[in-house]
């Protein structure tokens, strides 16, 4: 009896260690379930990580396309006297035509890297593919104020020089069809140079022309109508 008690006892005592151990090891693989649902944690958190990184590098692209290509403001020019497509007002147009032959204000934004100046150039698109009207260049400012004088060298904007219209007329020589509506174009161009070389006050406008486009870096657009 006494030996039946004890294997009892002793068989009691080994199938309480046994339990101990499997909570023991319940509680190991409970906490290795924790650390490997921290690791997994840990790795979500890395996977966040990697995400925040790549959204990182994608703003930091972002970032980069606005100081470059992408985000760089487009090269381009406007008026607050006439839209793309619009009506050039009548203080605009040549004194036969009607008008008081006044440069309109003209503003762009900056040209590339490099530029140090700018030059603008009219044409009447509907005549002689491309009549000159107007060619200015060693422009120091990304802006032209209304009224520029009829000289080779006007006091504003300071520096910039102009080709004659003809030999009675240095300068801006508005659009000029009273028969016809005809589409004006103002185009500038980025000028990598502060000065163009090889122009002087006897320059035809074709001439200044042709040494503008073959210098630019690049170039924009406005045409109007009348």
């Amino acid at each position: 009896m006494f030996h039946r008690f004890t294997s009892l006892f002793v068989g009691s005592l080994l199938f309480a260690s046994l339990a101990c151990g499997d909570d023991t090891s319940s509680t190991g693989s409970g906490g290795g379930g924790g650390s490997s649902s921290s690791t997994s944690s840990t790795g979500e958190g890395g996977s966040g990580t990697t995400s925040t990184s790549t959204t990182s590098s994608s703003s930091s692209a972002g970032g980069g396309g606005e100081g470059g290509e992408g985000g760089a403001v487009p090269f381009a020019i406007s008026s607050p006297a006439f839209s793309e497509g619009g009506t050039i007002p009548s203080a605009n147009v040549c004194v036969s035509g009607g008008g008081a032959n006044q440069s309109p204000v003209l503003s762009w934004t900056a040209g590339p890297a490099g530029t140090q100046s700018y030059a603008i150039v009219m044409r009447d698109l509907d005549f002689q593919s491309g009549f000159l009207h107007w060619v200015i260049w060693d422009i120091p400012v990304n802006t032209l104020p209304a009224g520029i004088e009829n000289v080779y060298e006007p006091s504003a904007p300071a520096g910039a020089k102009q080709a004659p219209f003809n030999q009675g007329l240095v300068g801006y020589y508005g659009p000029c069809s009273p028969n016809s509506v005809n589409t004006y174009q103002f185009t500038v161009y980025a000028i990598p140079s502060a000065t163009l070389s090889g122009l002087s006050s006897s320059s035809s406008k074709q001439e200044a022309a042709a040494a503008i486009e073959a210098a630019a870096t690049a170039s924009a657009s406005l045409s109007g109508e009348s």
